[in-house]
C-alpha cells in the first residue's frame, strides 16, 4: 500500500514480517499484536517500525 501502510492479512498477524523494498534494504516489522480483534470492523490500524 502507498504511504508506508501494509495491510496483513489474520494469517500474517503475529508473524514475522519481513519487508524487501526497491533499492533499499530488506526490514522486520515491529508492531503490536491487538489482544481483541472486532468481526465488525473492516481493518485495524496499529502503529509499526521496520527495523
Amino acid at each position: 500500500m502507498g504511504n508506508g501502510n501494509v495491510m496483513l492479512n489474520n494469517e500474517q498477524i503475529g508473524q514475522t514480517i519481513r519487508l524487501r523494498m526497491a533499492n533499499q534494504g530488506d526490514c522486520i516489522v515491529s508492531y503490536p499484536v491487538p489482544k481483541h480483534f472486532d468481526p465488525s470492523s473492516l481493518y485495524e490500524e496499529v502503529a509499526a517500525r521496520c527495523e
